[in-house]
């Protein structure tokens, strides 16, 4: 696996690659051949960029207890093809890091913001 990370900071690579192995293998290969991780500020979120898709991570996310899930749910988002974060894109893509075997990222998920902007966005 030859995933790209920027910049190239073998530590990042390190985690966010601990994190791709524990997707299942069809996502895996594809997440090597489109997707670049940028660490960087904003973070938490993923936009397409000429032929690959960017998740930029913030470099705090490598922090947290839960940072596997974090790059996974990035990851969930593009491959369900979401366009905008909104209320029904966090919960398909929570739903479906919980099928790849990473757990309730939000056991306790109030999903109220995410609501509130999707009505001030006109989100679907």
């Amino acid at each position: 696996m030859r995933i790209d990370v920027f910049p190239n900071n073998p530590l990042f690579k390190k985690w966010i690659m601990r994190a791709v192995k524990k997707l299942p293998l069809d996502v895996q290969h594809w997440v090597d051949y489109n997707v670049l991780f940028v660490v960087a500020i904003p973070f938490g979120s993923a936009l397409r960029l000429n032929n690959k898709y960017a998740i930029i991570l913030h470099p705090s996310i490598f922090l947290y207890k839960d940072c596997d899930g974090v790059i996974a749910h990035e990851v969930a988002h593009i491959w369900l093809g979401r366009k905008r974060k909104c209320l029904v894109s966090e919960k398909r893509a929570d739903q479906l890091v919980k099928t790849w075997g990473f757990g309730e990222l939000r056991p306790n998920a109030n999903y109220e913001e995410i609501a509130e902007m999707d009505k001030i966005l006109g989100a679907d």
